[in-house]
């Protein structure tokens, strides 16, 4: 009886610890309310090509899973980080999001400030950099 007491007790304070969680997901744009998406990589500023790129890199952000944590800086540290691509998402009439995708010791992230931290696989990053090329 007294370990039936003991499993059920874990059980609760494990439901109660994930009830407290809270899940924050990448922001993914709605289609039609994309104005224009800004790139900034290798010292230079150019927007997306939207017809041929949106629609690819709306699908990469659906992709990429949640996590249990978020960032509150406006600048990552990008010490020892590659292949930096920060990206603005300017909206039609609910302003702009900017975000950055990186590379940094042999993992792919992408950042939205006060949102999260995601983790990508190689393909995923790499399918974003296509987007980004002019």
């Amino acid at each position: 009886m007294k370990k039936i007491m003991i499993v059920v007790s874990l059980f609760v304070v494990l439901m109660i610890v994930e009830a407290n969680l809270t899940t924050y997901r990448v922001y993914v744009p709605q289609l039609d309310v994309v104005e224009r998406i800004e790139i900034e990589a290798n010292n230079q500023t150019y927007d997306m090509d939207l017809e041929k790129h949106l629609e690819p890199f709306v699908e990469v952000l659906k992709e990429v899973k949640p996590v249990y944590s978020f960032w509150i800086n406006e600048e990552p540290k990008l010490d020892d980080a590659n292949d930096i691509y920060w990206f603005t998402m300017h909206m039609k009439a609910h302003g702009s999001m900017r975000s950055l995708i990186y590379q940094k010791n042999a993992n792919y992230y992408i950042d939205q400030p006060y949102n999260g931290i995601y983790k990508i696989n190689e393909s995923q990053f790499q399918r974003l950099v296509e987007c980004f090329q002019k």
